[in-house]
Formats: C-alpha cells, structure tokens, sequence
C-alpha cells in the first residue's frame, strides 16, 4: 500500500480518472456517429420518397395530358374531310374565276362538261332535238345544226352558275373546319403550356425538397461536428484537471515529508534539550563529577 507521504495513490487517481474521461469521449463519439448515421439514412431516404412522388406526379400528368391530346386529335381528324373538301372547292372556284389564269380556266371547264348533271342534261336535250327533227325529216337540214348549237350553248350558261353555285356549302364547310381545326390546336397549345407549367411547378417542388434535405444534412454534420469540438474541449478540460490535481498530489505528499522530517527534528530537539535538562544526564553530569 503506497504511504501517505509518496503522493502516488493521488497520481494513481488521475491517471484513472483521465482514462476514464478518454473512454468516456469515445463512447460519445460512437453514440454521437450512431446518432448521425440514423439521422441521414432517414434523410437519405427522404430522396427516394421526393423522387418516386415526383415521378408519379408527373406520370400522371403525362397520362392525363396524353388522353387529352389524343381526343383533341380525334376532333382535329374529324374536321379533316371537310377541310380537304373545302380547299378542294376553293381551289376549283378560283379556276373557274379565272384566278389560276388560262390553265386553271381550262380546269374549271373541263370539270364543268364532264360532271355527271351537265353531260347528262346535254345528251339527253341533244337527243331530243334530233329525235323531232328526224321525226319531221329534216335531221340534216341546217335548222337542226343551229337548234343543236343554241341547246348546247343555253345549257351551259343556264347550269354553269348553278355549278359555280355548288362549291358555296363546299366552301363554307371547308371555312367551318379549318375553324375546327385551329380552334383543336389552339386548344391543344394551351393544354401543352399548362402541362408544362404543372410540370416545371412539380420539377421547382422536387427540387425545393432536395435542397431542404442537403441543409438538414449539412445541419446534422455541423452539430456533430460541434458536439465532437465540445465534447473533446471538455474532455481535454477534464484531463487538464486531472493531471493538475496528480501534480499537486505529489507536491502535496512532498510538502507532507517535509513537515514529517520537520516534525520530527522538532521532536528530537525538544526531547534533547528535556534530556539535558534533567540533573546527572548530559552535559550536566559530567561537570558535577569532575568537581567530586
């Protein structure tokens, strides 16, 4: 068992009491980096979640703005004869207005004689003619020629009108559908903008939530990191202490042999000088025998 006097039970103490502050620190650095690792693989997991709730919300977006495209092209294909037919009917019109100069003229005659009501209309009235003329036996005579020529030349300007007259409801559709189909488009053009502005909404959402998740991260390792700063500061502290308290343990236990070997001299002393002090001992008994 160490004296008193040697200070070595106080260095002893310190020691012991700095390993266990050591052990201490790392203990807490342990359950600090637990702490973390639990922290951020909840963080972390809040990326998987943003992420797959932003894909489903786009997914259905996507599919909601799909189906409605689809039906918008639907109608638009619907209105397409009508607009064919229209353009068709314009561009015959314009012929027959003398709008395409002499060639698109020649069209517009050539499909005039050959429609079905004028050719039919024209040989039918062309027969009859040279039906009485025969029946009264002049079919080659010169009336006939000229009978023949005013039928023909009548009927052409009687159906000619009602012909050009024909392309109107043609046209009007055509007019109607091509309405249609810009109406489609334009409507298809604000759902794509508002597509795009749900999407781009969703993308500044997503993205606000990763942003806020990297601050919690950041956050989480700046207050581990100044939990591990305070914990060594105060661990360090502690340690300081402790080895200042070995240090005066042995200056302590050297102040305490001193005051032993002080105390002892004093004792000494004393019981010397109470030696002497007594007749017929020390310095005392040797000066009276001489005189004897």
């Amino acid at each position: 068992m160490a004296s008193i006097f040697s200070g070595k039970a106080g260095r002893d103490a310190s020691v012991y009491q700095q390993m266990m502050l050591g052990n201490g620190k790392k203990e807490a650095f342990d359950y600090m980096d637990q702490g973390r690792s639990a922290a951020t693989g909840y963080l972390n997991r809040n990326y998987d979640i943003y992420n797959n709730a932003f894909n489903k919300a786009s997914g259905l977006i996507d599919a909601a703005y799909d189906k409605a495209d689809n039906a918008i092209q639907s109608g638009k294909n619907q209105w397409q004869p009508f607009y064919d037919t229209g353009v068709q009917a314009n561009s015959a019109y314009a012929d027959a207005m003398g709008l395409n100069g002499p060639e698109g003229r020649a069209r517009a005659a050539q499909s005039f004689q050959v429609g079905p009501g004028y050719e039919f209309a024209r040989s039918q009235g062309l027969d009859a003619i040279q039906r009485s003329a025969a029946s009264r036996g002049g079919l080659a005579s010169g009336n006939t020629s000229v009978d023949l020529m005013k039928y023909a030349n009548g009927l052409a300007s009687q159906t000619y009108d009602n012909w050009l007259n024909q392309f109107t409801p043609l046209m009007q559709n055509g007019m109607q559908a091509a309405q249609g189909r810009a109406q489609s488009d334009q409507l298809a053009a604000q759902y794509a903008a508002n597509r795009g502005e749900l999407l781009s909404g969703l993308q500044t959402s997503l993205g606000d939530k990763l942003a806020g998740t990297n601050i919690s991260l950041a956050d989480l390792e700046t207050a581990l990191a100044n939990n591990k700063a305070n914990m060594a500061y105060q661990t360090a502290q502690g340690m300081g202490e402790a080895g200042a308290r070995g240090l005066l343990a042995g200056q302590q236990a050297a102040q305490n042999r001193f005051d032993a070997a002080k105390y002892v001299a004093s004792s000494l002393i004393d019981i010397f000088k109470a030696y002497n002090s007594v007749p017929g001992t020390g310095k005392n008994s040797g000066a009276s025998t001489g005189k004897s």
